[in-house]
């Protein structure tokens, strides 16, 4: 993954003094205080979260109509196709057959 338009974001602001203040008080907790290290921390911790939200926004795009929330989305999530549930359905059907027709009338006999 080129990391690289996250770290050029991150130089700008810093040229332009845009700095995230939650960001820097972690980085200052993360460094103990040591300002040679707070910088570093400051800048890893906002490309992280540069990437969290590029990540976030692209789930949001790729579900725009909240259709996330449907009644199906086991079967969009499954990575299954329709032929694949269906399959699946008439094999649950064909056991359950087999069971009530031949294995419990075997067990009743015992």
């Amino acid at each position: 993954m080129d990391d690289e338009k996250y770290y050029q974001t991150v130089a700008d602001e810093l040229a332009g003094n845009q700095i995230n203040q939650a960001l820097w008080t972690k980085a200052i907790a993360k460094s103990m205080g040591d300002e040679n290290k707070t910088k570093a921390i400051y800048i890893q911790l906002r490309v992280e979260q540069l990437i969290q939200d590029e990540r976030r926004a692209r789930l949001e795009n790729s579900d725009p109509a909240g259709e996330g929330s449907s009644a199906e989305p086991a079967a969009r999530n499954s990575g299954l196709s329709p032929a694949q549930w269906i399959t699946a359905a008439v094999l649950i059907v064909v056991i359950l057959f087999v069971v009530k027709k031949i294995v419990l009338p075997k067990l009743q006999g015992y």
